[in-house]
């Protein structure tokens, strides 16, 4: 990994990102194929298969996840609705007790989607999560496992609403019903 980037993006983990896409392309022939033959009425079809596009869209956005550590003295957690930037300096430690976890200097727990808490991870201990650990502390060149210093309050962490994405993903549900409609109008 190059010392000179500034900044260092962790995503999903690729054996869930491939589940995802799987699951979604599932999703995408549920809305394609099933629909024309459960209701003979286009329109039905459509809101059928724009519905399955809804159920589908939270995993096209679990696939968008990640951690975003800067050398700006940020840390961005972009989880599945919302991204929560946290200043380096309100961080006490990372953790890999239930996932990926930034405990703060007040006590606060974030969480992060991108290595999410799971079955597996709690038998194996969260490999994962420990990996990115590891990542970021050779990243940065500083221990973060230790915990620091607590302090009173609460601490500014700013959360943004991932607009852009979700709006992928009500189109990716627009996209399936337009198909199974086009579909069931002129093929079936």
């Amino acid at each position: 990994m190059p010392t000179s980037s500034s900044r260092l993006v962790i995503r999903a983990n690729p054996g869930l990102r491939v589940a995802l896409v799987l699951y979604l392309l599932f999703m995408l022939m549920w809305g394609w194929l099933a629909a024309p033959f459960a209701e003979q009425s286009s329109l039905r079809c459509a809101l059928v298969a724009t519905l399955t596009g809804v159920l589908a869209a939270p995993a096209l956005l679990l696939g968008t996840t990640a951690i975003v550590v800067g050398r700006d003295g940020y840390l961005t957690l972009v989880n599945l609705w919302v991204a929560v930037t946290i200043p380096w300096e309100d961080v006490s430690h990372l953790s890999a007790e239930d996932g990926f976890q930034v405990v703060l200097r007040s006590g606060r727990k974030e969480s992060s989607s991108a290595i999410a808490t799971s079955l597996i991870g709690t038998i194996a201990r969260y490999p994962s999560a420990r990996r990115a650990i590891r990542t970021i502390e050779e990243f940065l060149g500083q221990d973060l496992s230790t915990p620091r210093a607590w302090q009173s309050g609460d601490v500014d962490t700013q959360r943004t609403f991932r607009s852009v994405a979700v709006a992928w993903a009500g189109a990716y549900a627009l996209f399936v019903g337009c198909v199974a409609y086009l579909i069931a109008r002129f093929i079936a």
